[in-house]
């Protein structure tokens, strides 16, 4: 409740699970906010659109205030445009050899894998989706906080 009281940057998000503090900060890239508090020493355990969420435990949790008060005082950018989790991709069927390939060089391809922001863990672009450039950008962008890359290169059909 101090927290919510001391924070003006956004608004704490009300959730079921009380280890985790989501702060919706509207119409920001917090992204880039938790890179800023990454360089604070403070880290977010995701950033989603203008959403942050951190891990709460009884060994942080005395140290509300100095987040608080950072949210408060970082320089905050527009989010340039919503996360379009429909990137309009046609699925095909599955076949041939699998390969890893830097994204860039898998426009156009079948994905092999399915590809998502975790949490919540849903995959955004699934198997057997034709990796369009809307699926380039995002996983350009979001490549830190996805699961289904591995080291930064996405599974393709050959």
């Amino acid at each position: 409740d101090k927290f919510k009281r001391e924070l003006i940057a956004g608004e704490v998000v009300d959730i079921d699970d009380f280890t985790r503090l989501v702060v919706k900060i509207e119409g920001v890239d917090c992204n880039k906010v938790s890179d800023k508090l990454a360089t604070q020493g403070i880290f977010a355990e995701m950033a989603y659109g203008d959403l942050l969420v951190f891990i709460v435990t009884p060994f942080n949790c005395g140290k509300l205030a100095l987040l608080a008060d950072a949210l408060n005082n970082i320089q905050l950018e527009k989010l340039e445009e919503d996360i379009d989790v429909d990137l309009d991709m046609q699925n095909v069927a599955l076949r041939g050899e699998v390969t890893l390939v830097e994204v860039e060089e898998a426009l156009g391809k079948v994905c092999a894998v399915e590809v998502g922001v975790y949490p919540p863990g849903v995959p955004v672009i699934k198997k057997g989706d034709v990796i369009n450039q809307k699926a380039v950008d995002f996983i350009k962008k979001y490549s830190s906080r996805l699961f289904g890359l591995a080291s930064g290169r996405i599974a393709v059909i050959k």
